[in-house]
């Protein structure tokens, strides 16, 4: 796989806990840094109407914002910064930083962007389908997409099983990450911790937010989501699930029209 892959993932078609589902096709994370023809082409077969954009400031967007005008496509930049340039070197020469790096970002993304991670949630009441991504995919994404499913409710053992089948491709996040590291670089073991998917430190960031604010929904709430756009998006991107008898007796009715 090459620098210039871009993956997406549906993140429907989850049972919750109430016996609902939340909607498939209608929300896609995607990874990739999307500032090609060949990464673009390959979202267009999306048809999204909205999409969210993670990156940073000075991180290059200006191909996806042309796509998105050329594609009538709603466009939200909210940016969230995970890592400083410095910290991902020192982080990919050390194992021991690179841990330690890891469980600060996802705790930085929960602490520090609140607010970003709420108006990119909020901004799915928009029209749909929709997207979300960053270059990697992997960490802002990952936030997002398990606070999502979770507020919508989806059970944690299947969010996070998601988070980690939804991971991008290490082989390509390592390309992507040696690219924008300083030169004279030499990676060592701690390039692998940061390119891998990080359950643990994505639990925990969640614990944080949800011991603080006594719920998810609470902590969204707390930065900024409203009510009534959480009600929204419940109503949009949750289903009911049709019961097994209701799917035996359509069956039999399409047979008896056959």
């Amino acid at each position: 796989m090459t620098k210039d892959a871009v993956a997406f993932q549906d993140v429907g078609g989850h049972l919750t806990v109430d016996g609902r589902a939340m909607r498939s096709g209608s929300v896609y994370r995607i990874s990739g840094s999307l500032v090609n023809d060949n990464e673009l082409d390959t979202v267009a077969r999306l048809g999204l109407r909205t999409l969210v954009d993670l990156r940073a400031a000075d991180e290059d967007r200006q191909a996806l914002i042309d796509f998105c005008s050329e594609h009538a496509i709603t466009y939200f930049h909210l940016p969230i910064q995970a890592a400083r340039l410095d910290e991902l070197a020192a982080g990919a020469v050390s194992y021991a930083y690179a841990r330690e790096l890891v469980a600060s970002v996802y705790l930085k993304i929960v602490r520090d962007h609140g607010p970003t991670l709420a108006r990119a949630i909020g901004a799915l009441d928009s029209p749909l389908p929709a997207g979300f991504g960053c270059a990697a995919g992997k960490d802002r994404t990952g936030v997002m997409s398990a606070l999502l499913q979770l507020v919508l409710g989806v059970d944690k053992q299947t969010v996070i099983a998601e988070y980690l089948r939804c991971a991008p491709d290490p082989i390509r996040v390592r390309e992507r990450l040696i690219e924008l590291l300083p030169a004279g670089t030499e990676p060592g073991p701690g390039l692998d911790v940061m390119v891998a998917a990080a359950p643990d430190a994505l639990l925990a960031a969640l614990h944080e937010a949800e011991a603080a604010h006594g719920s998810l929904e609470g902590y969204l709430r707390a930065m900024g989501l409203a009510a009534d756009t959480l009600d929204r998006l419940r109503v949009s991107l949750v289903e009911d699930v049709p019961s097994q008898r209701g799917l035996d007796r359509d069956a039999d009715r399409a047979r008896d029209v056959g």
